[in-house]
């Protein structure tokens, strides 16, 4: 009788230091401000989409394989489009929610917010503005300028398949390497 007491005791005791530990555990959110009517759903097609990254005189290229199943679409293992809850992470910046809502004029904030033991603290915030349409890798594309803390950069993003085409920031550029799939 007293192995099960003790052994209650213990599991107890390892619940509320989970429950207590979460609650106090640091992370940081990426929190997207309102952005109104999506203009636009997802057209990925499958397959790799390869990008030439460029730091200032180092390049490399990054490639991203995107798969569809059972009605979700699912880019290097990380679901969109509905399918997930969970945001994809940052390191995979050809897709994002954002850019299914793209139209011009429109102007919206997203911001970081680190947790703290509980107390929210905003460490970045990014201005987003539509500048307009341009052809970049022949591909129509929303030009989009991103003000951060940080510095700023300007990002394409293809009207049709909304996702990135080309950045340019301080000391880098991204482009896509691939022309359009017909």
């Amino acid at each position: 009788m007293w192995k099960w007491s003790l052994a209650l005791i213990f599991i107890l005791c390892l619940l509320s230091y989970l429950i207590l530990s979460s609650a106090n555990e640091e992370s940081a959110q990426y929190i997207e401000g309102e952005k109104g009517v999506k203009t636009a759903n997802i057209s990925l097609r499958e397959g790799e989409y390869r990008y030439n990254l460029t730091i200032g005189n180092q390049s490399d290229v990054i490639v991203f394989e995107v798969i569809k199943r059972r009605g979700c679409t699912f880019i290097d293992g990380g679901a969109v489009g509905g399918c997930a809850e969970e945001q994809l992470p940052p390191e995979i910046f050809m897709f994002r929610e954002w850019m299914l809502y793209l139209k011009p004029g429109m102007e919206w904030e997203d911001k970081v917010v680190f947790n703290y033991r509980g107390f929210l603290i905003e460490t970045e915030v990014y201005k987003y503005r539509v500048e307009g349409v341009e052809k970049v890798g022949g591909r129509e594309s929303y030009k989009v300028k991103v003000i951060g803390r940080n510095g700023n950069e300007t990002l394409w993003i293809d009207k049709e398949e909304r996702i990135l085409v080309r950045a340019e920031g301080l000391n880098y550029t991204i482009t896509l390497a691939q022309p359009r799939a017909e």
